[in-house]
């Protein structure tokens, strides 16, 4: 509450750009009535850089090793990484030291990296059942989670005659913030995108 008071008598001096690792997070920070950063700021998605900064990454690259890969091969490595920018950066990084060239499978080899340490199995293991099946369904890039449709889906994978929908609530209200992001009006996203990659390739998504 300091700190917003601070902000709001020097709002014509001040700045503030607020950021996290839960976009759910964020939203529930300034959507509290009585929070102490209730409304002072407004939420936008940015979107992902593209192929502006791929040819950028990739003239330092250029200048730095001598070699080059092509705009193709950097934007396909960069989707292979999730989009991420620190992830493309550490990869170029890492062939700049290391005498690499071959971008794609560098970049194969840090998403696998990061696959075996992201520990997955184990915080798969530790989801309740109608979690998980919550996330397959949403990682197979369905909607509507409380439609007959996903309520079908989930009672044929849990093995009961039917899910109630104060069931898929509670549900959601611990995959939130921890694993998904209400995006806009009954459509949620990942919080890790890898995340949703390693469900679709283990969990049997229909």
């Amino acid at each position: 509450f300091f700190l917003r008071t601070i902000m709001d008598q020097n709002r014509e001096k001040i700045r503030v750009m607020y950021t996290g690792s839960s976009r759910d997070g964020l939203r529930k920070l300034f959507s509290r009535r009585r929070a102490a950063l209730f409304q002072s700021s407004s939420q936008i998605d940015l979107p992902d850089l593209g192929a502006g900064f791929i040819e950028h990454m990739r003239d330092c690259y250029k200048q730095a090793s001598g070699r080059d890969f092509s705009l193709l091969h950097g934007q396909r490595a960069f989707s292979l990484l999730i989009n991420v920018p620190r992830e493309f950066r550490s990869v170029i990084e890492k062939m700049i030291l290391s005498g690499a060239d071959d971008i794609m499978n560098e970049a194969a080899q840090a998403n696998d990296d990061q696959m075996e340490d992201s520990g997955y199995p184990a915080i798969w293991q530790s989801l309740k059942s109608i979690d998980q099946t919550l996330l397959i369904w949403i990682a197979s890039g369905h909607a509507a989670i409380y439609q007959d449709a996903c309520k079908e889906f989930l009672a044929d994978r849990l093995g009961v005659d039917s899910v109630e929908t104060h069931t898929i609530q509670n549900a959601m209200n611990r995959l939130r913030g921890d694993h998904l992001s209400l995006v806009s009006h009954g459509n949620y996203e990942f919080e890790d995108a890898r995340f949703r990659d390693w469900i679709i390739l283990h969990c049997d998504c229909p």
